[in-house]
C-alpha cells in the first residue's frame, strides 16, 4: 500500500505496521505519516517500525511527527513501540542536534 505521499510507503502484517521514507522527511509530508499512524492505531496496530534506509534527510518538523506518535502510542500503553533502522549518520547527527536519543 502507498499513501498519498508518495516518499512513504507503507504496510503492515502480523499486527505490525511498516514504514519506508523515501527521499525528505520533512514537514511537508509529516502530516500524512501522523494521519496514517491514527488510521494504524484505531485499527489496533501498536508497533511501528520505520526504515529510513532510502531517506536523505529529516528536520524537526518531521521528529516532531514521530514523537507525537511515540507519545500517542505511549499514552495507550505501547512503550518503546517505534523502532527506527537503517538511519544515516546525517539523520542520527540530527535527531541528537535535537536532543532525540530513544524512542
Amino acid at each position: 500500500m502507498v499513501v498519498e505521499d508518495k516518499s512513504i510507503m507503507v504496510g503492515q502484517s502480523d499486527g505490525k505496521v511498516f514504514v519506508k521514507i523515501m527521499g525528505r522527511g520533512m514537514g511537508s509530508n509529516s502530516q500524512t505519516l501522523k494521519d496514517f499512524a491514527a488510521r494504524m492505531m484505531n485499527e489496533k496496530y501498536f508497533s511501528f517500525t520505520i526504515d529510513f534506509e532510502k531517506c536523505t534527510i529529516i528536520d524537526s518538523t518531521f521528529i516532531g511527527t514521530l514523537l507525537s506518535i511515540n507519545n500517542a502510542l505511549e499514552t495507550k500503553g505501547y512503550k518503546n513501540a517505534i523502532e527506527l533502522i537503517n538511519l544515516s549518520s546525517a539523520n542520527i547527527r540530527t535527531l541528537e542536534m535535537i536532543g532525540v536519543t530513544r524512542f
